[in-house]
């Protein structure tokens, strides 16, 4: 009941969607806020679903890291962390990676980078029972 589909097919379902309600494609996402919650299933799970609708394009880190898992408020708290992130220009690290799993093909940035030019982000929500959301922000 909680374990994703060993091939993502949920959460690329919910990309994928977000993407086409914002009339957007999958080369217009400058950064994506992964759900990455650190285990080993769901974050390769979750490797596989983003490499299969942005191939290894799109920067992406996690930021659980940072805030723990807020379970409830983990969607809405890390919507806020991408949209501050277009502000602010800068893609927060991954806090904690300290070596990539060998079957993530995402590319995952490990220390904070400042960026410039971003305008469009994405930030995964995965939920127990196969609750899958992907919401776009921009600037």
């Amino acid at each position: 009941m909680s374990t994703p589909h060993p091939e993502g097919r949920g959460a690329a379902l919910a990309m994928k969607n977000a993407l086409q309600l914002a009339g957007l494609k999958a080369e217009d996402i400058d950064y994506l806020n992964l759900h990455a919650t650190a285990t080993k299933i769901n974050d390769s799970v979750e490797s596989r679903a983003v490499f299969s609708v942005f191939a290894d394009s799109v920067p992406c880190s996690g930021t659980k890291g940072i805030t723990g898992h807020t379970l409830g408020a983990a969607g809405a708290l890390e919507t806020i962390i991408t949209l501050t992130a277009l502000q602010q220009q800068f893609i927060p690290g991954t806090q904690g990676l300290q070596e990539l799993d060998d079957d993530c093909q995402c590319q995952v940035i490990k220390a904070p980078l400042q960026t410039k030019n971003m305008q469009i982000a994405m930030s995964n929500s995965f939920g127990f029972g196969g609750n899958n959301a992907s919401v776009i922000v921009a600037l």
